[in-house]
This record gives structure tokens, C-alpha cells and sequence, in this order.
């Protein structure tokens, strides 16, 4: 997960300073950095959703409950009202 984040904060570096900062020899950015960079990304989506689920589970093994859960969702209505224990 480390590597992936790696390569999130890389693209975002080659999209921000225009500078390939794993190339010292090659500061602009070519062709096949991107390609590289979105190579990375590819994975990003599964992984996310992975460390989502599992901490989903561990919500539930804590003794959350499914409304508690609900309200810690972004785009929930009711995410910014208080939570009753």
C-alpha cells in the first residue's frame, strides 16, 4: 500500500512542478512517466476499497452499529448531527 501511495504522491508532484523528481537526469516529465504514474493509479480504486471493508468489519467487531456507520459516511444527511451511544 506504501508503493501505491508513492506513486499517488509522485503523479501528483509531476502534475503540480512539471518536474519528474525519480529522474534526476530527465527533470521534465515524458511520456512514459505518466504512463507509469497511471499504471500505479490502476491499482489504487481495489486497495482503498479493501482497507474501507476492512475497517468496516472492525467498526462492527468494536460493537458499532450500522447507524453509527451510516453517519460517518461523507454524504450522509445526517453526518454532521450528533451521535446518540
Amino acid at each position: 500500500m506504501a508503493e501505491l501511495l508513492d506513486g499517488v504522491l509522485w503523479a501528483l508532484g509531476m502534475l503540480r512542478s512539471r518536474a519528474n523528481s525519480r529522474d534526476v537526469g530527465e527533470p521534465v516529465p515524458v511520456e512514459g512517466d505518466y504512463t507509469a504514474a497511471l499504471k500505479g493509479l490502476d491499482r489504487l480504486p481495489a486497495r482503498v476499497r479493501a482497507v474501507q471493508n476492512a475497517v468496516i468489519c472492525s467498526h462492527a467487531s468494536a460493537g458499532g452499529t450500522p447507524r453509527r456507520l451510516a453517519r460517518s459516511k461523507p454524504g450522509n444527511k445526517h453526518s454532521g448531527a450528533p451521535v446518540s451511544t
